[in-house]
């Protein structure tokens, strides 16, 4: 497990530690040559010598994120969107629901409607849905490809030219 290519970096990393404090190395010398931080070396080192081996596995988490927003649920982000583009379509919909049309007449009235905004958002607030597949992706570039073919005028390369 300690030097195994299939074994997650993480586990390695904590069996490591336990084989050199096995050969009686200080912590400190198990930071060094690990390079992991102190911290994290007594953490494991001590989990292991309270629990065995099964001290080595994840803690269950704590909650604290559902205790603090009681809304809030964890969503896998799909491969082709990123936690940027989730801030990204938050804000299209605040320039859209709240700062647009641009009548405002000072700032305290913004901070209103904006916060005003943020109540009813985070009451009803829902996971983004992605419906983007990587099958309508590669529909996607096949009709680019099919149109660049059929329309090599407006293709960027003949535009750059």
């Amino acid at each position: 497990m300690a030097y195994g290519h299939k074994t997650e970096y993480r586990l390695r990393m904590r069996a490591q530690v336990v084989l050199h404090a096995a050969r009686g190395r200080s912590n400190a010398r198990i930071a060094r040559e690990t390079r992991l931080h102190l911290d994290t070396v007594r953490t494991w080192r001590g989990r292991f010598a309270e629990h065995g081996l099964s001290g080595l596995s994840d803690r269950e988490r704590t909650g604290r994120l559902t205790s603090t927003f009681p809304n809030a649920v964890m969503v896998h982000t799909s491969v082709h969107a990123s936690w940027t583009n989730q801030i990204e379509i938050f804000f299209s919909i605040v320039q859209r629901k709240v700062v647009s049309p641009n009548d405002f007449t000072d700032l305290g009235e913004i901070r209103d409607r904006l916060r005003a905004f943020e109540d009813r958002y985070n009451a009803t607030a829902q996971p983004f849905q992605w419906k983007f597949t990587t099958s309508d992706l590669d529909d996607l570039l096949a009709r680019l490809d099919r149109h660049t073919a059929d329309h090599p005028e407006e293709s960027s390369v003949a535009l750059a030219a």
